[in-house]
């Protein structure tokens, strides 16, 4: 019997899949002819030794979107992780330098395990981006691993879904919702969920299929919803893992009930989107939406053009014949039989394809070119030309980075907000991380053991988005200075907190917190500089009166 929770869930999920197979064609399209390495997205996972795709003849928009798929890549994750740091969201920790150097060295922790070697974050992020680059739309999943032989942090795995494989919903703060559909056998799904907290047991034909000895019972698959979404009722749970924030619940479709019922402290799956179209139902367009028309006419015109080179190698003979002419066949290496009667004395020859090749290449430059742009091949490319000065390339590489910028503005955050913030928890509570300096430790007493933070991506691509405010910066102590040589007062100067805005400007282009001296220690060593001079002065004044008195005795003694 079918229960309430588990009849929920699969009636949504199938509704919202609804809703995917709208434009589940179109993402196929971009899969055949931009994307052939993924797998299909209306037939299910490419089977073992399969061609990669039937369709495509020509690989432009699949070379364009390689390059700025690994240029996006390269630019936000340099080392392998994301550039990123972490900083307090409270605007008094901001000035507090121990609490800024420990996010520092959690940041760089954090770095390190995500672009270590045994990890697999750094192709499930290019996937990723890929996903969102050419379908419009990504899930990245994290989870942890379990401990380490000597007990220590086991670190993380991630996992890029397919479009296939899940749907979403929104809420006010974004996507909250996600279901996800799995095939595992009987003895994968009891591996997998028997240890986990809240794991309710087997339905009725798994346990059939787990004792059965036949080779088909133990193959077989059944599919699974796992149902990601915020729990309405976190008290009324039946195990701790249910009174998570947010419930993960699985339930067999072949047995119509729930075999697990757990949750996270956090949301586990990120959903990303290119850019996103109201009347979408919440998925996301990628550039591979606008690269596909012009990706199939140049497919459509190599297929044509092949055929044709293959006449141009092989033309079809005519020949004279009597009798009736047959069907026109103008195969390579066909005959062509020609009536003698209207022929006459006519000697064999070949028909030519009469292609325009001319034609041809102007059709294809025009949409490779398109597809270029679209893909913002001709800035990624640019150490291929030469001729250009080193400050010519760095304006169309600061261009290149502004175009790029609104997008990623949103994207990045999209995508890997949510996966820094739970990795960063999570290493947290296994307390992989060096004590909490006081004043984080204040603010986490306040916010009920949770650490106000937030993300702050440090690449040259949120680089060039924050240089506005050290450029704005340094051309207001030009003019200051500037005014002041002009006046001869330098009293304008002092409308200028300096200490402020070398500090502002510093953290702004990326220098870590750890080169600044706190407040407190500059403050010292300003003191103590003053006294130094002070006390100089003194002695030089001492000198000098001493000197004057000498003068004056010498000169009595005169």
């Amino acid at each position: 019997m079918m229960d309430k929770r588990a009849a929920k869930i699969l009636d949504l999920y199938e509704n919202l899949a609804t809703d995917r197979q709208t434009i589940a064609p179109i993402l196929e399209e971009i899969r055949n002819f931009i994307m052939p390495l993924r797998d299909s997205v209306t037939a299910g996972q490419r089977p073992m030794g399969a061609a990669v795709s039937t369709h495509r003849r020509d690989s432009t928009a699949c070379y364009a979107q390689d390059l700025l798929s690994t240029a996006i890549a390269g630019a936000l994750m340099p080392d392998g992780a994301p550039d990123m740091k972490l900083i307090p969201r409270e605007p008094a920790l901001e000035e507090d330098l121990p609490t800024l150097t420990w996010l520092e060295d959690a940041s760089r922790r954090i770095e390190q395990d995500l672009a270590g070697i045994h990890g697999n974050f750094q192709e499930e992020a290019m996937a990723a981006i890929t996903d969102a680059i050419g379908y419009g739309t990504t899930a990245l999943f994290t989870e942890g691993l379990p401990p380490n032989p000597l007990g220590n942090f086991g670190g993380f795995r991630f996992d890029t879904w397919e479009p296939r494989r899940y749907v979403f919903t929104e809420g006010n703060a974004g996507v909250d919702t996600v279901y996800r559909e799995l095939k595992l056998t009987a003895r994968q799904a009891l591996e997998k969920l028997e240890k986990k907290p809240g794991f309710l047991g087997l339905g009725e034909r798994m346990e059939k299929a787990l004792a059965s000895d036949k080779p088909a019972d133990i193959r077989r698959e059944f599919s699974f919803i796992q149902a990601i979404e915020p729990n309405p009722d976190p008290e009324s749970g039946k195990t701790f893992a249910a009174r998570f924030p947010i419930s993960s619940t699985y339930v067999c479709k072949e047995d119509k009930r729930c075999v697990l019922e757990g949750g996270y402290r956090e949301m586990p799956v990120s959903v990303a989107r290119w850019s996103k179209l109201s009347d979408d139902k919440g998925w996301g367009r990628g550039l591979g939406w606008l690269a596909l028309p012009h990706q199939k006419a140049l497919n459509r015109t190599e297929e044509i053009a092949m055929r044709s080179f293959t006449k141009d190698l092989a033309p079809p003979l005519v020949t004279p014949h009597r009798g009736i002419v047959g069907q026109v066949n103008t195969a390579p290496n066909a005959l062509l039989h020609l009536d003698t009667h209207r022929a006459g004395n006519m000697r064999p020859y070949y028909l030519p394809s009469a292609i325009n090749w001319q034609g041809k290449e102007l059709m294809e430059s025009k949409h490779k070119e398109i597809i270029y742009r679209i893909y913002l091949v001709d800035q990624l490319r640019l150490d291929e030309k030469t001729g250009r000065t080193a400050t010519e390339v760095e304006y169309r590489r600061s261009i290149m980075l502004r175009l790029l910028g609104p997008v990623l503005a949103r994207f990045v955050p999209e995508l890997f907000n949510h996966i820094l913030l739970r990795v960063f928890a999570m290493k947290l509570r296994a307390g992989a991380f060096p004590p909490l300096p006081p004043a984080l430790t204040e603010n986490a007493t306040r916010q009920n053991g949770e650490l106000d933070i937030e993300v702050e991506y440090q690449g040259p691509i949120a680089q060039a988005t924050r240089m506005q405010e050290p450029v704005a910066i340094q051309n207001t102590l030009e003019m200051g200075a500037a005014i002041a040589q002009a006046t001869g007062d330098a009293s304008v100067l002092d409308n200028l907190d300096a200490d402020n805005a070398f500090t502002t400007a510093a953290l702004r282009l990326g220098a870590p917190a750890s080169l600044l001296r706190d407040p407190k220690a500059v403050s010292e060593i300003r003191d103590a500089r003053a006294r130094r001079e002070a006390e100089q002065g003194a002695l030089l004044e001492a000198e000098q009166v001493a000197n004057i008195q000498k003068t004056a005795k010498e000169a009595g003694a005169a």
